[in-house]
């Protein structure tokens, strides 16, 4: 298990790289994230469906300007590892990883608005290495930078993965029937609610382009 955790969690911190430092090509969106992360771990279709079903959900979560919402990435990346990790490719584990990543897509949107923070600090060395001529700093700044932000998602993932597998596990162990049941209808519920969710994002005459409110 823990060699599947590290290799998540570096799956993730290179993930993030693009949400964070390199283009956002949008690799870190859930439906890409989950089909890596299945593609690895040999079943791709369980990968491709949790990514799906986290990025219908919050399809409408986009990084605008300043705004920083929720890490979306984080909660697919999340979703989808801690279905792996439980071993049990059923209804109830999706619907429970799902929850338990919820949290760590917020506590992520924390970590990344100190890094954001801490890059202010940057900027008064980088005017003193152009004022000095000493350009090629700048350039291996951004290369330690972005090692920076791989590690520091690595050992978020790393460490979020550690104590949330616990929660999962022992949750479905001491699990009550009536509860699975419960945990299984959501589970049959998600595509509903993950369409409906995109239908509200796009559909809606207040967001469609050229018509009348």
């Amino acid at each position: 298990m823990v060699y599947k955790i590290l290799w998540i969690s570096v799956i993730g911190g290179i993930l993030n790289l693009d949400f964070r430092a390199m283009g956002q090509f949008m690799f870190y969106r859930p439906f890409v994230a989950g089909a890596i992360i299945g593609l690895t771990l040999g079943d791709i279709q369980t990968g491709v469906f949790v990514g799906i079903m986290v990025e219908l959900i919050w399809i409408s979560n986009i990084s605008m300007g300043v705004a920083i919402p929720w890490n979306i990435g984080a909660i697919g990346v999340m979703s989808v590892g801690l279905v792996f990790l439980s071993g049990e490719f059923s209804g109830e584990a999706v619907v429970l990883s799902i929850a338990l990543a919820i949290p760590f897509g917020w506590l992520f949107k924390k970590v990344d608005i100190w890094w954001r923070h801490k890059n202010k600090f940057c900027n008064r060395w980088i005017e003193q290495w152009i004022e000095k001529d000493k350009l090629y700093r700048i350039f291996l700044l951004n290369w330690a930078v972005i090692l920076a932000i791989f590690l520091s998602s690595f050992l978020f993932y790393f460490v979020s993965f550690l104590f949330a597998i616990r929660i999962l596990v022992g949750s479905l162990k001491i699990m009550s029937f009536p509860f699975k049941k419960g945990l299984r209808l959501a589970y049959e519920l998600l595509p509903f609610l993950g369409f409906a969710m995109a239908w509200n994002a796009f559909a809606l005459k207040s967001v469609m382009p050229g018509r009348k409110k």
